[in-house]
């Protein structure tokens, strides 16, 4: 069985979000919902994750989030 590892594009590179985010995402992927998370990258504010836009917004800036299969 394939893993799953979400991650965020920074610059032109792809990083690799925490496990108990990714296990939140994943979660909200399965359902098209998304909502309020603390994603350790972004301090200890919590960010809004649109699962259905794969994005997650923050500070008035949209980032491109990703699910990869391994």
């Amino acid at each position: 069985m394939r893993k799953v590892q979400w991650v965020m594009a920074a610059g032109g590179t792809w990083v690799p979000l925490d496990t108990r985010t990714s296990r939140q995402l994943e979660a909200w992927w399965s359902t098209h919902t998304g909502g309020y998370l603390r994603i350790p990258a972004f301090g200890a504010s919590p960010v809004y994750v649109d699962t259905s836009q794969l994005s997650v917004h923050y500070g008035g800036n949209r980032y491109v989030i990703a699910r990869r299969l391994y």
